[in-house]
């Protein structure tokens, strides 16, 4: 057998040599000690601070809460702004313009419609025919 197998339990049960430090060690142990219990002090103290201004707020002070400020309502701006270049000349606009969709799926007779839109806008051409596909 070796060495390694025969511990003796005396030595296993027995405590490990406490080491002390002296002079600058010990000093400097103890500093680190120090800081590191006023920084523990100081996080606590904060988080402390946080918790009771939370409950103040939520709690204590729910009703005393100031009204909201009156805005008066601004229409938005109807159209786009103008573009223009850095001397001030008009490079492009917005212009109304009157728009007119319709789904050819959804159009039961397209040549009566067809016939309807010329009543109403005389400039289309009738020689195209409506077209069947989708956009």
């Amino acid at each position: 057998m070796s060495a390694i197998d025969r511990e003796e339990p005396a030595l296993s049960a027995r405590r490990p040599a406490t080491v002390r430090l002296t002079g600058g060690a010990a000093r400097a142990l103890e500093v680190g000690r120090l800081r590191l219990m006023i920084t523990g002090v100081v996080l606590a103290l904060a988080f402390l601070t946080v918790g009771v201004r939370a409950i103040d707020v939520s709690i204590f002070r729910a009703g005393n809460e100031p009204d909201l400020a009156a805005a008066e309502a601004v229409a938005p701006p109807v159209g786009r702004a103008d573009i223009v270049d850095r001397n001030g000349i008009l490079l492009a606009t917005s212009l109304p313009s009157a728009s007119l969709y319709a789904d050819p799926k959804l159009v039961l007779d397209a040549e009566n419609a067809a016939e309807d839109l010329l009543t109403v806008l005389p400039d289309l051409d009738r020689a195209k025919p409506p077209s069947s596909s989708r956009i």
